[in-house]
């Protein structure tokens, strides 16, 4: 069934179909454990139509609609930027892990010695 189907659904149907699905999946894994199983698929299947079922109660629950939003909830989503985008670039960043002491040459010896130490 299409995640869409479980919404037009009311919580009793839910629920009934639910139990339904657990108890499929239950026959299906003990025909897996005695070697009748012949379709595998059959699991996967019945275990996402479960997790459907599942979400649906939920977004009831929370009064979800179809679309993803809140009823009342007016602005629009907006997408969360990545973090490479929300950190400010710093100097000498450019292709370098964030950590890393780009452009310094401490503890690189490099047998000329600094004016300090002379």
């Amino acid at each position: 069934m299409a995640p869409s189907e479980y919404a037009a659904m009311e919580r009793s149907e839910l629920e009934d179909k639910l139990v339904e699905s657990r108890k499929e999946l239950f026959n299906l894994r003990f025909q897996k454990a005695t070697g009748q199983l012949d379709n595998t698929a059959r699991l996967g299947r019945v275990k996402k139509d479960a997790a459907r079922i599942l979400t649906a109660l939920r977004q009831q629950e929370l009064g979800i609609t179809e679309t993803g939003r809140f009823p009342g909830a007016d602005a629009p989503a907006r997408p969360t930027p990545s973090r490479r985008a929300a950190r400010p670039a710093e100097a000498g960043d450019a292709g370098t892990d964030a950590g890393t002491d780009a452009g310094t040459d401490e503890g690189i010896d490099d047998g000329v010695e600094d004016e300090e130490e002379a």
